[in-house]
């Protein structure tokens, strides 16, 4: 029994570091779902085992050598070169048992971070770094990006450390092991053809997989030369502040920059009937709403330093308020924003009080207040004499979008895609109320921005990447 009883941690320390990810997908029902064994861990006991493993070292990198030099594919070719990194480190670290535990540790911490990126994208269809943008303000992204790695680099070297530490010879068990990698081979693919089950997860090879295929959800920062030449870049002149005047301040929920820009000419020209003064292309820092509404307010991050943008408006005697049509608790907003600058604030609760008419166009789990009823809202405000500011986050093109049927709209004549024609029509018909409220008080200045190009679906990963990461369109009226 003692001689396989490290055999056994090792299959447990395997299995810790797939468990967190296996409970996070069962939980939010992941498309992607791990293997029950993370393999990659296994390999790394065996490589990191003891320095009488050199032949079996040997081997395997002549035989990944090979298979580097027969293949083409970008993220086979990515998945052997980081293992042959780790078969030289490996040994030569060897020879120094803390440089060889801390490069351990920095190995099950990249196969950590490969399984959370997969499940990521497949749950919620963003990045890691988009995700962190999100949870870096909120309690729970303490939980998501340092306490889960750190359980699961804790759990794996608990039950690994004796097969790591040990200084006796352990020639035998480590043919055992090496029998243990080819028997959980063995075990993969004769279960493979069963339902949801895995017996092992290739993080590191199906993150590579992830990163390098085509069409994945990715970063396109840069705009192209036909954007560049398109429109113009709006900066902060743009939006100037000093010379104070009466303000409707719009974030379009989910209006990013398309790379097929003939759809942003045909979505600027909703505004044709407008007094356009300003339309082109705004950079944003921000990867989700709450961030946009920070840079917005002039805040860094979620912290106020000096005044906010509502505040120089108080000083100027206007009114100040800010509409959203979904719940006040989403994003704490609620229990926040009162100190912000603002007189009046008012979501969903507080608006459907006054008769404001809520959507039923499928967006399940996500249903609010109209963006067109808002509006009809925000024009009767207007009407009085009191100058305002008024600040209005948009709801109607939230995802997800798979839950609405394809809208019979002239608007999807040359879009085949089901979801991007649901984004187009749900985007289209808020500037379009939008540029009715505009036309209707020439006296307000409206400025509109996107806060971030659309997210939320795997269901079309196309339409994802159709977007550009980190550019939202802005229009500036009357």
């Amino acid at each position: 029994m003692s001689k396989i009883f490290p055999v056994i941690q090792c299959i447990i320390a395997a299995i810790v570091v797939s468990l967190l990810p296996l409970v996070a997908c069962s939980i939010f029902d992941s498309i992607w779902v791990p293997g029950v064994v993370c393999f990659d861990i296994v390999l790394l006991l065996v490589v990191f085992f003891q320095k009488k493993l050199f032949a079996f070292r040997i081997l395997l990198s002549v035989f990944l050598i090979v298979v580097l030099f027969a293949t083409d594919s970008p993220y086979i070719l990515a998945t052997i070169l980081f293992y042959l990194i780790v078969l030289w480190v490996a040994y030569f670290s060897f020879f120094n048992r803390v440089l060889s535990l801390i490069f351990f540790i920095c190995c099950i911490l990249f196969v950590s971070i490969a399984d959370w990126s997969l499940f990521v994208e497949s749950a919620f269809a963003m990045s890691l770094s988009e995700l962190w943008g999100v949870a870096r303000f909120f309690w729970w992204g303490i939980v998501a990006f340092i306490v889960v790695p750190v359980v699961q680099v804790a759990g794996c070297f608990l039950f690994s450390k004796e097969l790591l530490c040990v200084k006796r010879d352990l020639s035998s068990l480590a043919r055992k092991m090496i029998l243990l990698v080819i028997a959980l081979f063995g075990a993969h693919y004769a279960l493979n053809d069963l339902p949801q089950i895995r017996v092992l997860d290739f993080s590191v090879y199906s993150f590579f997989k992830q990163q390098l295929q085509p069409g994945r959800i990715s970063h396109s920062t840069y705009l192209q030369k036909d954007a560049l030449d398109t429109f113009k870049i709006g900066d902060e002149k743009i939006i100037a502040v000093d010379s104070v005047c009466p303000t409707v301040m719009i974030l379009v929920e989910s209006w990013g920059v398309r790379k097929n820009l003939e759809l942003n000419i045909i979505e600027f020209e909703v505004f044709n009937q407008n007094n356009v003064q300003f339309k082109g292309l705004w950079k944003r820092n921000a990867s989700f709403t709450q961030a946009a509404e920070w840079e917005d307010f002039g805040m860094n991050r979620n912290l106020k330093k000096g005044k906010t943008l509502m505040e120089h408006y108080q000083n100027q005697s206007y009114d100040t308020w800010y509409l959203h049509g979904y719940d006040g608790n989403f994003y704490e907003r609620n229990s926040s924003y009162d100190t912000l600058g603002f007189a009046h604030i008012k979501f969903r609760e507080e608006l459907a009080k006054e008769n404001v008419e809520q959507c039923f166009w499928g967006n399940e789990d996500f249903e609010g207040l109209c963006d067109s009823s808002i509006a009809n809202y925000i024009d009767v405000l207007l009407q009085d004499s009191v100058p305002k500011f008024i600040y209005w986050t948009t709801l109607d093109s939230h995802p997800p979008y798979a839950t609405q049927k394809r809208p019979n709209s002239p608007i999807c004549n040359d879009i085949g895609d089901d979801v991007a024609c649901i984004h187009a029509v749900r985007i289209r018909n808020t500037l379009q109320a939008i540029s009715n409220l505009a036309s209707k008080h020439p006296e307000y200045r409206f400025i509109l921005r996107g806060d971030h190009r659309p997210m939320g679906t795997l269901t079309s990963n196309s339409f994802i990447t159709s977007f550009y990461w980190g550019w939202v369109p802005i229009i500036v009226l009357n």
